[in-house]
């Protein structure tokens, strides 16, 4: 039998889509991925003015520029290098270590970073609201949106059929793309996000949701991808989100790379996301965010 980690991680498209051959459903690839070991992960910290805000920055390359520009734009708080490194690199993962060890500094807030964010002005938080759980950059942009699959997904055999196939052995039914009319005529929305500039790079969480969740913030089991939207769908139905103006980019995947092989090893991640809502759970809200009417001036 082929290994399957060194189908699932290979640049080649062609091992990718043979990976998804190998299962015979969705229940063991759910279960392939929940016995996945995991990268040795050390977290580094440097400590910073204030140590009620704790910023968690998960990556594989802690000396790189990027990350010492990143921990200079952030020095004010206590910074948290989360650095883990190999096939086994687990985003979900590092940063709920990171996070584990900024409630250890009983850390009030805590950011979360990609590595790959620029802050292009100076960043600083005023007081911030005790029942927020979540705080998200505001920004102008196409809206976020989960959504089910109507029959007219169908039409995705026709144009991608190899695809439609992996969609459909692994009951894919829910997903998580930008608003378009594509989009809007191929599935049926459940809930909408829009002016917030992105939901996973960075953004800021109240350790009382930490605590509240069992200490982790996401679920461990996906493998660099789609957990920042878990997490979005739990927070939405749990508790009060905020934005605020600030000066960030993403470069969008300069650490792990925006290619077609990561594209395709992401549907596993999807697969698990439908799992879960399938077994109850997570609970998808049928709602609209839009950040211009929670936006605050902290």
């Amino acid at each position: 039998m082929e290994d399957l980690d060194s189908l699932y991680t290979s640049e080649n498209l062609d091992d990718i889509k043979r990976f998804y051959q190998m299962f015979k459903n969705r229940e063991e690839l759910v279960t392939w991925m929940k016995n996945r070991p995991s990268a040795k992960i050390e977290t580094v910290v440097i400590k910073g003015e204030s140590e009620k805000v704790a910023a968690v920055i998960p990556t594989a390359y802690p000396h790189d520029e990027r990350v010492k520009n990143l921990i200079k734009s952030l020095h004010r708080y206590l910074i948290i290098l989360s650095v883990s490194s190999g096939k086994y690199f687990n985003f979900a993962r590092s940063v709920n270590e990171g996070v584990m060890r900024a409630l250890e500094l009983d850390a009030k807030w805590i950011i979360i970073s990609n590595d790959d964010v620029i802050i292009k002005s100076k960043f600083s938080l005023g007081k911030l609201p005790d029942d927020v759980y979540s705080i998200f950059i505001y920004g102008k942009g196409e809206p976020n949106v989960v959504c089910k699959f109507n029959f007219l997904i169908h039409f995705l055999e026709v144009m991608d059929r190899q695809k439609y196939s992996v969609f459909r052995k692994f009951r894919i039914n829910y997903f998580t793309t930008l608003k378009s009319p594509l989009s809007s005529a191929i599935c049926r929305k459940m809930y909408e996000v829009k002016n917030i500039k992105f939901v996973g790079p960075f953004f800021i969480v109240n350790s009382c949701f930490v605590k509240n969740n069992g200490n982790k913030l996401f679920d461990p089991v996906y493998i660099n991808g789609v957990e920042d939207f878990d997490f979005l769908t739990t927070v939405l139905k749990k508790g009060k989100i905020i934005t605020i103006k600030a000066d960030v980019e993403d470069l969008g995947g300069a650490t792990l790379q925006n290619t077609s092989a990561r594209v395709w090893r992401n549907y596993a991640n999807y697969a698990y996301f439908n799992y879960k809502i399938e077994h109850n759970e997570l609970v998808v809200p049928k709602l609209k965010l839009d950040g211009s009417k929670e936006l605050e001036e902290i």
